[in-house]
């Protein structure tokens, strides 16, 4: 979460007091069933609900070549039922007792969660454990929902410019690694797909060793794990296949021009980074979370102000790093230019932000602002109970441990302005920089898509 709007100094060191008051409360405890099944309770009794969220270890990041969105389709599948609960059961029962339910894909992990009354988590992991047992695969239905992801991916990718862009951008980024592919999966591996393909997926993945259970709520640690043994125990676990490394190609520069339905040029630029899984000193990640919002962290990061506002070269500009991930990351910044502004000029004055902060370093103002931004979202973010399971699930998902949340603000608190300049000086280097312009298509006078203020996001249902 980014707090965008400036937040007084007095303010934000109260949310420091509040936020170490807060994590005090916060009490997780955690057990793993004999067949590797872990189970996650975080206790929050504010009020009586409670989100139950089922991760599996499996995504888009995981499929081979010629079988990109197995992952994917497999999560709309499990929505078609079982011999117990038929399609459109599970959804029905959820919405019965006043909860709601949905799921996401993505490169590392796939989720699905449910948000209910807390007496009613019961039923919640009694659906999940059955559907990760007793999945239906009927020929008639994958070929409703093969045709309904590929107009899926027909309406938000190969019809949407900017999502195009970003599946360019990053298949680029990425060249041989598997996280080239997109998380709908290519065009023609989805027209390919076979029922086959995605039953063995589901056989090969989904086994309660390669699960996770994240309870959020008002719930006792003792009785969730009673529930997780009574519903899930008995499953046997299942030896689950070696994943290559496929780290991709390393070292050098790639550029490339695409054109699409855009009213004015794009700008697509990555620098490779680590993640916090793959770092070898992990200060570093937490100096590019650092830099990344002193770049662009609101209306008072150095892009937004020197490009959007004083050169306005830029109707729009983001920065994309997410560091839980289990690969190295991409250090992202995606801009659509002004009218009149071509695409070199923002790459430019990007670079030109970029060697300021290489060549002289940050204030103390800016570090210290930003650092309380980060107190203040984390602050934030207890208020959620579907926030609070993601901070945990997340980190064990990429095969870290749920505990490093518990030192998140010491370690943004720790970070030093010299540790920004070096990660800056280190890792965005223009020699290594994968650049995409999208360009206008169309001829002037001709309809286009007016350009959009957000950024693409990856495949979802």
């Amino acid at each position: 979460m980014r707090i965008t709007q400036l937040i007084n100094m007095g303010l934000l060191l109260g949310l420091a007091s509040i936020m170490a008051e807060a994590s005090a409360k916060s009490v997780i405890t955690e057990m793993v069933l004999d067949n590797g099944f872990k189970v996650l309770v975080v206790e929050d009794h504010r009020s009586p609900t409670v989100v139950s969220q089922f991760w599996y270890k499996v995504g888009s990041g995981y499929e081979p070549n010629g079988v990109s969105g197995l992952s994917h389709a497999l999560e709309h599948m499990m929505f078609k039922g079982t011999r117990a609960y038929p399609q459109g059961e599970f959804s029905r029962l959820i919405s019965h007792e006043g909860g709601k339910q949905n799921a996401f894909t993505t490169r590392d992990y796939t989720l699905y969660f449910e948000k209910i009354a807390a007496d009613k988590l019961e039923l919640c992991l009694k659906l999940e454990a059955d559907r990760l047992n007793n999945l239906n695969f009927e020929e008639s239905e994958f070929s409703k929902e093969r045709n309904v992801i590929i107009e899926e991916r027909r309406m938000r990718v190969e019809d949407d410019p900017y999502s195009l862009s970003q599946e360019y951008f990053s298949a680029m980024a990425n060249i041989a690694s598997s996280y080239e592919h997109p998380i709908i999966g290519w065009m023609s591996d989805l027209q390919e797909m076979r029922l086959e393909e995605l039953r063995n997926w589901y056989q090969r993945w989904y086994a309660p060793n390669n699960a996770i259970w994240v309870v959020v709520g008002d719930v006792k640690p003792e009785a969730v794990f009673e529930l997780a043994k009574r519903y899930v125990g008995d499953t046997p676990q299942r030896v689950l296949p070696l994943v290559k490394a496929r780290p991709g190609l390393k070292g050098g520069s790639k550029k490339m021009t695409l054109k699409a339905n855009v009213a004015t040029p794009l700008v697509y630029m990555g620098f490779p980074v680590p993640s916090l899984k793959t770092a070898e000193n992990s200060a570093e990640t937490y100096a590019l979370i650092v830099l990344a919002e002193i770049l662009n962290g609101g209306n008072s990061g150095r892009l937004q102000k020197q490009l959007l506002r004083a050169q306005t070269i830029v109707s729009s500009i983001d920065i994309s790093y997410n560091p839980l991930l289990r690969k190295d990351e991409l250090f992202s910044i995606y801009a659509t230019a002004a009218e009149y502004h071509g695409p070199m000029q923002i790459e430019e004055a990007i670079n030109q932000q970029i060697s300021l902060i290489q060549t002289q370093g940050v204030v103390d103002a800016e570090l210290k602002k930003v650092k309380m931004q980060a107190v203040a979202s984390c602050v934030y973010s207890e208020d959620s109970l579907f926030a609070q399971g993601l901070e945990v699930g997340m980190l064990e998902a990429v095969g870290l441990p749920w505990q490093i949340q518990e030192k998140y603000i010491e370690n943004i608190q720790s970070v030093t302005a010299a540790e920004v300049q070096a990660v800056a000086k280190k890792y965005l280097k223009p020699e290594v920089a994968t650049v995409l312009y999208t360009l206008p298509a169309q001829e002037p006078n001709k309809p286009v898509m007016a350009a959009s203020p957000n950024m693409p996001q990856g495949a979802k249902v």
